[in-house]
């Protein structure tokens, strides 16, 4: 296949595999997607019909520690690059709630590779610790996450994967915050 070719059949397959995991927000300052649970909705992507791989990137390190190199910064910056670079690479940003997003480090890089977010989603960890703005923030979307957010609750100590999903489904039911985010997507 030439490679513009390949390069469209993976946009397709990448768009196929983002629409089934997409949900639309009914907010009208929303552009992106908002996604309540990892659970019910990062399956579909996996049922794309190409071979998709996942490469867990490490976190952004700015100062060495212990033996790590004086240079760690740019050779972790290098690594990541040199995977999200490709068209047909989908970037996944995973964002702690209680950060500032358009301070990160993953967000900055994902927007030099990828400027309008077409291939970019983002996990946002910890929804139940920063529920206060969360909705605001994800809605608002001011860094572009074109492919839109998936909000989890962590697993706390020795729960099991099972009691962890029960009570992230019940979290994003019933709290006053949470339960605002669009999980079905009508």
């Amino acid at each position: 296949m030439g490679g513009s070719m390949m390069s469209e059949v993976y946009e397709n397959s990448i768009d196929a595999g983002m629409s089934s995991l997409a949900i639309t927000n009914t907010s009208p300052h929303h552009n992106a997607p908002i996604i309540s649970s990892y659970n019910d909705h990062i399956r579909p992507l996996l049922d794309t019909p190409l071979d998709l791989t996942m490469v867990d990137l490490p976190g952004i390190t700015r100062n060495p520690v212990k033996d790590q190199p004086a240079d760690i910064y740019q050779q972790v910056s290098a690594m990541i690059k040199k995977h999200i670079e490709p068209q047909e690479s989908i970037i996944l940003n995973v964002l702690a709630a209680t950060c500032d997003f358009s301070t990160c480090e993953s967000i900055r890089m994902s927007k030099q590779v990828d400027k309008k977010g077409k291939r970019t989603l983002a996990v946002v960890t910890k929804a139940d610790m920063q529920p206060q703005g969360l909705l605001e923030k994800v809605t608002a979307d001011d860094v572009n996450i074109g492919r839109g957010y998936v909000c989890v609750r962590n697993r706390v100590g020795d729960e099991t994967y099972q009691e962890a999903r029960e009570k992230e489904e019940e979290i994003f039911k019933n709290h006053p915050l949470l339960s605002e985010i669009d999980k079905d997507g009508s």
